[in-house]
């Protein structure tokens, strides 16, 4: 279409166009961030992924959080208001195309999550 504003939402893309080498890539969520910056945005999947509890990133580290000991609802929100905040402002980081707030909340999270393997 002439004259037509470009969407802000890419079209969905293909996962895993990073290479699998790299040591940043030890999540999915990881990989997805670096190669929205490598487009200039967050494809549609991703930000419907990450309004999803069961595969945002909180959900992606769900069983290890459950061995640690934090409880979920039946639809995948933590009994624990940290990862719910931190889920949130994920999502919004996703959807408002923002990957360096994402991976300084992936960051917290991983964070959140050693400390509690260390018992602290």
């Amino acid at each position: 279409m002439a004259g037509a504003a470009a969407s802000p939402i890419s079209p969905t893309r293909v996962e895993g166009e990073h290479k699998k080498g790299d040591d940043e890539m030890k999540t999915k969520w990881m990989a997805r961030i670096l190669t929205s910056k490598k487009h200039g945005i967050f494809s549609m999947n991703d930000i419907r992924d990450a309004s999803c509890w069961g595969i945002c990133a909180i959900g992606e580290n769900r069983k290890k959080l459950e061995r640690l000991g934090i409880e979920f609802s039946s639809n995948g929100i933590p009994f624990n208001n940290y990862l719910v905040d931190e889920g949130f402002s994920f999502f919004k980081a996703i959807r408002d195309n923002n990957p360096k707030l994402a991976i300084n909340l992936l960051k917290n999270i991983k964070n959140f999550t050693n400390k509690k393997e260390n018992g602290q």
